[in-house]
């Protein structure tokens, strides 16, 4: 699972917003809403890696959002 709300937050602290968000990644407003009402359950790598880098997010950021809340 993605945490959408630590993506929510930094889109906050950076005064973002989900439409800009969007149109950097490349889909439309109402998909990407649909994949974060998911938590995240149908993000690409590549959708991934355009959030990474529309939020300025480190390496370790980036794994604790897309990857800290999975199950071993």
């Amino acid at each position: 699972m993605v945490d959408i709300e630590r993506i929510r937050e930094k889109l906050a602290i950076q005064d973002k917003t989900m439409q800009e968000l969007a149109d950097f990644v490349g889909v439309h407003l109402s998909t990407l809403y649909r994949k974060f009402e998911n938590h995240g359950e149908g993000l690409s790598l590549k959708e991934a890696s355009k959030i990474k880098q529309f939020l300025g997010l480190s390496k370790n950021e980036a794994e604790e959002i897309f990857f800290g809340l999975l199950v071993a």
